[in-house]
C-alpha cells in the first residue's frame, strides 16, 4: 500500500518538475545555405515549420553562426490587408522574458493606405476570378511594393540608425512580395552583431529567446461625440514603434525612446462599437520559445 502510495507520489513530482521546467518551443534549423531576402520562398520548404492559428502566419526560423533567417507566409488576405496597411512587427528578446527589446517593422506604416481597407480587406476573396476588381486589386498590390521601401528599427546597436532602407549597409534585409498563388511572403536576413554578439558559440544552443510577430489592426474609425461625455474617444493611429511601456534598450545595443503607439492596441477606446467585434480592427500578436541551432 505505502510502495504505491509513494510510486504514485512521486510519478506526481515528477510531471510537476517536467511541467514547470522552461523548455524551448521551437529548435531553429540550421541554414546551411545562404538566404536572400528577395520575398522569393525558393530557399525554404513549403510547407514552412510553424503555424500560428490566432495570427494565421505560416512561418519558419532558421540561423547559421552569423545571421537568422525568417520566413513567413500570409495566405489570409485580410492579414495581408493588414500589412499592407500597418505593417508587420517581429520582435526578439535574448533575455527569454517577452519584453520587445529588439524590433523591427517593416514596411512602415502608411498612413494614406486606407484604400487597402477599403479595396482589400471588404472585399477578401472577391479577386481571384479576375477582372476589374482583380486588376484594382493587382494596382494597389504594386503600389504597395512601389511604397514599402522603409523599416523601423528598435534595440539594434547604437551606430544603426532608427530607420532604414530594405536593403542597406548593416546587412539587416527585409522584403515582401506575393508567390503565384496570392499568398504573401515576408523574408528577413538580421546579423547577430547587430542586436547580439558577432557569432554564436556553442554556449548559445542552450539558452532560449523569446519572439514574436504582431499583426495590427486597421485603426478604428473615430466615435462621434454624443454631447454625454467631455471629448469624443478614437482609436491610436497606425504607425510608430513603442508605446506600453516598451524598453527600448536593445540586446547588447544602446537605449533608445519610445517611438509612438507600435505595439497598442488599435481598438483604443471604441468600448461598445462595431471595432470590439469586426476583425479588420483586431490586433493579433504571439510569443514564443526559441533555442538557436549552433554547429
Amino acid at each position: 500500500m505505502y510502495k504505491k502510495l509513494f510510486a504514485i507520489i512521486s510519478i506526481g513530482i515528477i510531471f510537476f518538475i517536467s511541467a514547470c521546467s522552461p523548455k524551448a518551443m521551437y529548435q531553429t534549423s540550421w541554414q546551411s545555405t545562404p538566404v536572400v531576402a528577395d520575398g522569393n520562398p525558393s530557399e525554404w520548404r513549403i510547407p514552412l515549420r510553424f503555424y500560428d492559428s490566432d495570427t494565421k502566419l505560416n512561418y519558419t526560423l532558421s540561423n547559421d553562426d552569423e545571421k537568422i533567417y525568417l520566413c513567413v507566409r500570409i495566405v489570409d488576405e485580410l492579414s495581408q490587408a493588414k500589412i499592407m496597411r500597418s505593417g508587420l512587427n517581429i520582435w526578439f528578446d535574448t533575455l527569454a522574458k517577452k519584453n520587445k527589446q529588439c524590433g523591427i517593422l517593416f514596411p512602415v506604416p502608411d498612413k494614406g493606405g486606407d484604400e487597402y481597407q477599403t479595396d482589400v480587406a471588404s472585399s477578401s476573396g472577391s479577386n481571384r476570378g479576375g477582372g476589374k476588381k482583380g486588376r484594382d486589386v493587382d494596382a494597389i498590390k504594386n503600389k504597395f511594393l512601389r511604397q514599402a521601401n522603409q523599416m523601423q528599427l528598435v534595440g539594434f546597436k547604437k551606430s544603426i540608425p532608427d530607420y532604414l532602407a530594405p536593403e542597406n549597409e548593416y546587412g539587416i534585409n527585409v522584403s515582401i512580395n506575393w508567390d503565384v498563388n496570392n499568398i504573401m511572403i515576408y523574408e528577413a536576413v538580421i546579423p547577430f552583431k547587430t542586436f547580439y554578439k558577432t557569432a554564436l558559440v556553442a554556449q548559445d544552443s542552450l539558452r532560449n529567446f523569446d519572439f514574436s510577430m504582431t499583426i495590427h489592426g486597421f485603426p478604428a474609425p473615430e466615435k462621434k461625440d454624443d454631447g454625454n461625455s467631455g471629448s469624443s474617444g478614437s482609436a491610436i493611429p497606425g504607425g510608430g514603434m513603442g508605446g506600453n511601456g516598451m524598453n527600448s534598450g536593445g540586446m547588447g545595443g544602446a537605449g533608445r525612446g519610445n517611438m509612438g503607439s507600435m505595439g497598442g492596441n488599435r481598438v483604443g477606446t471604441m468600448r461598445g462599437t462595431q471595432a470590439e467585434v469586426n476583425p479588420i480592427y483586431e490586433t493579433k500578436s504571439f510569443w514564443v520559445k526559441v533555442r538557436l541551432s549552433v554547429k
